[in-house]
């Protein structure tokens, strides 16, 4: 499916030959992006035979999307293969591996559960995105751990890099449209935001979004994940147009020196929708100037919150 949300908050999805995954919001109230797991037996009935529901903070959750875009866990994966060839393992070492669990409910005759979610080479695809349930028990600082004897359930998603690349997309967009909408309701701004009243002339902050009327936010983020440790910039449209400029000219510093491949229409265009009232999307492509192969693009998103 495209990545888009749902009406039951599914905002990313993968379907293996039998099993599937789906990222879901409901969870972002108590921080944390919520993974949704089902093991069934395939086509074409598909009958369900277990889930496991797991759950990353919000912290965890950015950081692993950008070691994504940055490229840094596709080389530990690399690594980890090369690991497994070199020293005869029967498996490769997860290369991101994430602990936690949920403590015991006598009242619904449920013990307590340890889980693992893991990322590393896929048998088949060139990574595997998994889960791990059991029994579980608490250790001495408090987090869970697996207990001994307990039988264990798996779920592994194969996928190839792009894919890998859309999970850790959504997940820094959809984190960053939640934020959004949470600072806006408490009518929270940024200090960049405050400084930008200042440079226009204006004596006082950006006053906090009528509640009845929308309040329009645009993300400025490139599809690499070079800027910001991949996490978009959020801004009202007061100093979105200067966010933009920003990123063009950090992606210029980098050492590939990116670009515009176009006579400056896509960044006409960006900073016409910025400057409007409408909401949408603007893309700017670029190149590099060191190796034309190499390309990114910086995206721009405007959207009205309540």
């Amino acid at each position: 499916m495209a990545n888009e949300t749902t009406r039951d908050g599914v905002f990313w999805q993968r379907q293996g030959a039998t099993s599937f995954v789906k990222l879901k919001q409901d969870w972002f109230p108590i921080g944390k992006v919520h993974l949704s797991f089902v093991k069934h037996k395939g086509k074409p009935q598909c009958v369900q035979d277990y889930a496991i529901e797991a759950g990353i903070d919000f912290d965890e959750a950015l950081s692993l999307a950008a070691s994504i875009l940055n490229r840094e866990l596709k080389a530990a994966v690399i690594e980890s293969k090369k690991r497994k060839t070199e020293t005869n393992q029967q498996y490769a070492d997860a290369a991101f591996r994430s602990q936690g669990g949920s403590p015991a409910k006598p009242d619904k005759n449920r013990p307590c559960l340890y889980r693992e979610i893991t990322i590393g080479p896929g048998d088949k695809a060139e990574f595997s995105l998994g889960v791990m349930q059991c029994e579980g028990e608490t250790n001495d600082i408090g987090g869970f751990q697996a207990k001994s004897g307990a039988k264990k359930q798996y779920i592994f998603i194969g996928l190839a890099y792009d894919e890998l690349k859309a999970f850790a997309q959504v997940i820094v967009a959809e984190y960053t449209a939640y934020r959004s909408y949470v600072l806006q309701k408490e009518g929270i701004y940024s200090w960049r935001d405050e400084q930008a009243a200042k440079d226009t002339g204006s004596q006082q902050s950006t006053p906090a979004a009528s509640p009845a009327a929308p309040a329009m936010m645009v993300l400025v983020y490139d599809n690499k994940g070079k800027l910001n440790r991949a996490t978009p910039m959020m801004r009202t449209q007061q100093s979105a147009v200067a966010a933009i400029q920003e990123a063009m000219k950090a992606l210029l510093a980098l050492p590939e020196k990116f670009v515009k491949t176009d006579g400056g229409e896509e960044y006409d265009a960006a900073k016409n929708l910025a400057e409007g009232r409408n909401a949408g999307t603007a893309i700017i492509n670029l190149k590099s100037k060191v190796d034309e192969n190499q390309t990114c693009k910086l995206i721009v998103v405007v959207d009205f919150v309540q």
